[in-house]
């Protein structure tokens, strides 16, 4: 009984060690440290203080990309709008998009996704990092978009299935991708539309 007394004590004082070398780490290298223990799957959002607050969504990524589209009439005035934030100092890069006319809202929805992937591309190339080695998580309130790009749905028109092909292909280089599906005001909320 004593020795496991005093192994416990020693674990604790490892324990308290290796949470305060943690603590001391550069925001930088804490980051990534963060994101290296996200590949292990014991390392979940549902371990007891590893969850982080809701406005810290992406937590596991090392961006975030919220994107919405839509038209004015149904094909008609195409606009998008979308957000990117790198998680790792929270810089973002936010556009507003027009498309002209006779566009669809799914289409306006696939070229805004494309357009944000390509920003977010050219950002990572400016930064120096490989995309191979980025984890993204892509949010919006499209669920065509979403489930077609992840499998869930099929896209039967050619249009649908060219964009889709190409957001696949794109999100392919990637290290690792969360496709998630946003409530609308959520989207509202940090597009504005």
């Amino acid at each position: 009984m004593l020795v496991l007394l005093v192994m416990e004590q020693e674990m604790s004082s490892r324990t308290e060690r290796v949470i305060a070398a943690i603590a001391a780490l550069p925001d930088k290298e804490r980051a990534e440290l963060k994101r290296q223990l996200a590949r292990f799957s014991w390392w979940t959002k549902d371990e007891p203080g590893g969850a982080d607050p809701p406005e810290m969504a992406g937590r596991d990524a090392d961006f975030t990309l919220v994107f919405d589209g839509g038209s004015q009439g149904n094909p008609g005035i195409g606009y998008g709008s979308y957000l990117i934030v790198r998680h790792l100092d929270g810089a973002e890069q936010r556009r507003r998009l027009e498309f002209g006319s006779g566009v669809t809202s799914n289409e306006a929805e696939y070229d805004t996704l494309l357009a944000a992937l390509g920003e977010l591309t050219a950002w990572i190339v400016d930064l120096g990092l490989e995309s191979s080695r980025v984890s993204v998580e892509v949010r919006g309130d499209s669920q065509l978009v979403l489930r077609q790009v992840g499998g869930q749905w099929r896209a039967r028109d050619a249009r649908m299935m060219e964009r889709r092909d190409r957001v696949k292909a794109i999100l392919s280089g990637f290290e690792r991708v969360h496709l998630i599906e946003q409530p609308r005001e959520e989207s509202v909320r940090l597009l504005g539309h």
